[in-house]
């Protein structure tokens, strides 16, 4: 088997050789597309595979309904899960900017932090351990009371009793980054081969992935299939869907310049007015509900 790295979190499994001029297929959900690409370190040099028919619907998966926050500090739940999303947060600045640039697309970004608000004692006590622990860790941080929180964000509720201030924290419109990475791809010389991933394997240095559209071969495989990688044999990673629910309320101006976290949900204000009311918690598996 060629040699390779993997790194798993709730959304992706990565398999990778060490950098040189290289193959990557790759395997997503929502179009059901396979890529194909050979470049070098640089990612300038990319060259994947384009079907223009089907590219739009890049990103139609679970990406068109995140939320985008950048809390990696919050979010790390594991030590291996927290310190790949503090490296990754590192790069995200040149990141966007370098999409941005390439895509001649606007991105909306912003890294105003977060604020994660307490109303009651129970609540209070686990934003104080909070703030112990990013203390001693090194990791910036404030851990201020309710008058305090209410300068920042005046439409907080005067119920609070106390506030945690994550300044590095922030958060990306998933779905403006996901059209402008694929059409940087696209003026890359970017193609996007279509079909259903039906199984990858690897033999004498080199990687298969056999799909609907035929079988592709490189040097490396990933894998972005989100909550259905775990479906695409023989690999099992130890992912999981989580049902999420998304509300979008709109005002004339914004109401708040932060993500503001609660204990039961979180809001994320977007430049043009708009506030998304998000909770992500219920592990129901594969269904779909609907209700009005």
């Amino acid at each position: 088997m060629p040699e390779a790295a993997a790194a798993a979190s709730g959304e992706e499994l990565t398999l990778a050789r060490s950098p040189r001029p290289r193959q990557i297929a790759e395997a997503s959900p929502g179009t059901s597309s396979t890529s194909s690409s050979k470049s070098t370190r640089s990612s300038r040099s990319i060259r994947v595979g384009r079907d223009t028919r089907r590219s739009a619907d890049a990103g139609r998966g679970a990406t068109q309904a995140s939320a985008g926050i950048l809390a990696r500090y919050i979010e790390g739940h594991i030590e291996a899960l927290l310190q790949l999303g503090v490296s990754s947060l590192a790069l995200y600045d040149e990141f966007v900017a370098r999409v941005s640039a390439d895509a001649r697309q606007p991105i909306e970004y912003e890294r105003s932090g977060s604020l994660h608000v307490a109303r009651n004692e129970a609540a209070a006590m686990e934003l104080t351990i909070a703030a112990r622990r990013f203390a001693h860790a090194g990791v910036a941080h404030e851990l201020m009371p309710p008058h305090e929180a209410q300068r920042l964000e005046p439409a907080l509720s005067p119920r609070i009793i106390s506030a945690l201030l994550m300044p590095e924290h922030g958060y990306v419109r998933a779905t403006e980054l996901t059209s402008a990475l694929l059409t940087a791809a696209i003026q890359q010389g970017a193609e996007m081969i279509v079909g259903s991933v039906e199984e990858i394997s690897s033999g004498k240095g080199t990687c298969f992935v056999q799909s609907s559209a035929g079988r592709l071969e490189s040097d490396a495989v990933v894998v972005a299939a989100g909550s259905w990688s775990g479906r695409v044999p023989p690999l099992t990673p130890p992912v999981r869907p989580v049902r999420g629910q998304l509300l979008h309320l709109h005002f004339e101006k914004r109401p708040l310049s932060r993500v503001v976290w609660g204990t039961d949900c979180y809001l994320v204000p977007w430049r043009d007015g708009s506030v998304l009311v998000a909770v992500s918690n219920a592990p129901d598996g594969f269904q779909l509900v609907c209700r009005s």
